[in-house]
């Protein structure tokens, strides 16, 4: 079994979010409720939260995607797997969709595993190769 994105990082996720959140809070009180500060925080809210829920860790094994969720990893079969495409909200992130609704819905967010700065890890590569044949 190999790791096919980058490790989870929703401890990381938690952090930014709480600073997020508190910066804007405060510079919303602070400015005597000036709207620009509300929208931040309107905008900024759902998006953290969202990330935190459909972010994923991947691992493949042989004909057997898993996904973690929590500290289980559940498997789904790499013929449920309908397309990968780029997730343009996330630098370098991707969208896995699937053909039939699991427990993680219709797609999972993650991002590859990388070699190098601007290469991706072979395990990542092979994934894509037996998706694609």
């Amino acid at each position: 079994m190999e790791m096919i994105s980058e490790p989870d990082d929703k401890q990381f996720m938690i952090k930014f979010g709480a600073v997020w959140l508190g910066f804007f809070l405060y510079m919303f009180i602070a400015t005597d409720y000036l709207f620009i500060f509300a929208i931040f925080l309107i905008v900024g809210f759902p998006f953290i939260v969202y990330m935190l829920i459909k972010k994923r860790e991947l691992y493949s094994d042989g004909n057997v995607l898993k996904i973690k969720k929590g500290k289980k990893l559940i498997s789904i079969p790499i013929e449920n797997i309908q397309n990968i495409e780029k997730f343009t909200v996330e630098p370098g992130g991707y969208r896995l969709n699937f053909k039939t609704k699991t427990v993680f819905g219709n797609y999972v967010l993650f991002l590859p595993r990388k070699a190098s700065m601007f290469k991706k890890h072979e395990a990542y590569k092979s994934f894509l190769h037996k998706i694609h044949t």
